[in-house]
């Protein structure tokens, strides 16, 4: 019979505790340090630059604030770091302005800052006895300014009465006569926005058109100015030849105008 006895099993070979370090790991460890000390150093460096004011400021969409203006408004304090500003809290100071419809602040990279504006379009010289203002859309009173090209814009004399503060908004009944007006000589091309030089709104129940250059006073009275446009537009022949004479044309009466001659 075998003999069945377990035999001890031959062991595998020790190996040393202690492992080797080659050339290869060395230099994985020196790169890893090579990187770490560029990150550290890159993590000092740029916020440094950050913490600077801006070292520049683009304004954009400005066509009657100028630049220096805006840039004040923008209540930047001295050696203010760009990385402190807030981007929102920018925007909203340009939109004390009356003139400013939209602003956007944006912080662009490199520690400069880009300034947007879309500013208000004006409609009308707004006239309170000798103050002259400027009326603008949604209703907004704004600063006189001066523009470019100039303004070729019609006066509304209003009420002395009627408060007229520069970034309060009209009154909207007489926002709403005035639309109606300006929709009316839209649609009825009988007097060019070049010779309409005042609408008197001091009765707002009964509009008053002068036109250029002999002013010339169109009494509108009040509604439906469409049809008394057209009965203006039906006797312009007749009022053409003798306009230096001419005191005002009433437009009330359904029947024709009303002509009052000096």
């Amino acid at each position: 019979m075998k003999d069945f006895t377990p035999q001890a099993l031959p062991l595998p070979p020790q190996q040393d505790d202690k492992k080797k370090i080659g050339w290869p790991a060395y230099g994985f460890g020196l790169l890893t340090l090579v990187v770490v000390v560029f990150l550290a150093l890159g993590t000092l460096l740029i916020p440094f630059s950050l913490f600077q004011p801006p070292k520049g400021i683009k304004v954009e969409g400005n066509r009657v604030l100028s630049e220096k203006e805006l840039i004040t408004l923008l209540g930047l304090e001295e050696n203010e770091s760009w990385f402190n500003l807030d981007a929102y809290v920018l925007s909203q100071r340009l939109m004390q302005q009356p003139w400013v419809a939209e602003a956007l602040v944006h912080k662009a990279p490199g520690a400069y800052l880009h300034l947007w504006v879309r500013e208000r379009q004006a409609t009308a010289f707004l006239r309170r006895g000798n103050e002259i203002l400027l009326l603008g859309d949604e209703r907004m009173i704004l600063p006189y300014r001066n523009h470019p090209q100039g303004w070729d814009l019609p006066i509304l004399t209003l009420p002395p009465s009627l408060k007229l503060t520069p970034g309060d908004k009209l009154d909207a009944f007489y926002w709403s006569q005035l639309k109606r007006v300006l929709a009316a000589l839209d649609e009825v091309k009988v007097i060019e926005p070049g010779s309409l030089s005042e609408i008197l709104l001091t009765n707002p129940l009964n509009p008053i058109l002068v036109t250029q250059p002999h002013g010339i006073r169109v009494i509108l009275g009040d509604g439906d100015y469409p049809a008394k446009l057209n009965r203006l537009k039906r006797a312009l022949p007749q009022i053409n030849k003798r306009a230096r004479n001419i005191k005002s044309v009433d437009l009330r009466n359904f029947q024709g105008p009303a002509i009052t001659f000096e």
